[in-house]
């Protein structure tokens, strides 16, 4: 990151411990909010914008499909990553999170993350069929196709 800060003056201090020290530095920054503020760190976050409770949560979207007029409706999974600066959730696709939790490190997260969803199958034998297939992952899905899968 040192190295790839724009020109502007002063880029010749910022070096790989000076960015060390100012992520320590938010980072007991924020500590010591959250201690202060008593709360979880879903509800702190949340607190300070209600945004960030959709952040790490799957979505499921019905798309409209404009180029098929037998299939005009497209099944899209996606979860949110982040909000941007204008405070609104940014989504990706849901099997992007295979690869962005991939590796044992990250195991936990994408357990966490997919854990709703299995629940959500458990009770809906149309979302069952997804999952078990790993059409979850996949970016869109026509509507008519998963309904004849299902019967």
């Amino acid at each position: 990151m040192a190295a790839a800060v724009p020109p502007m003056t002063g880029a010749e201090y910022l070096t790989t411990s000076v960015l060390a020290n100012l992520w320590q530095g938010m980072d007991a920054a924020f500590d010591a909010e959250l201690v202060q503020a008593k709360l979880s760190l879903q509800e702190f976050l949340k607190s300070r914008h209600p945004a960030w409770n959709l952040v790490g949560r799957v979505h499921f979207n019905l798309a409209e499909n404009r180029k098929d007029d037998e299939a005009p409706f497209a099944f899209l999974a996606t979860y949110t990553t982040r909000l941007s600066a204008e405070a609104k959730a940014q989504h990706l696709p849901l099997g992007k999170a295979l690869q962005e939790y991939s590796g044992a490190r990250n195991r936990q997260r994408l357990l966490s993350l997919l854990m709703p969803v299995q629940r959500a199958a458990e009770s809906s034998p149309w979302l069952k069929t997804l999952v078990n297939a790993g059409d979850i992952f996949h970016r869109y899905r026509q509507v008519n196709e998963l309904e004849r899968r299902r019967g």
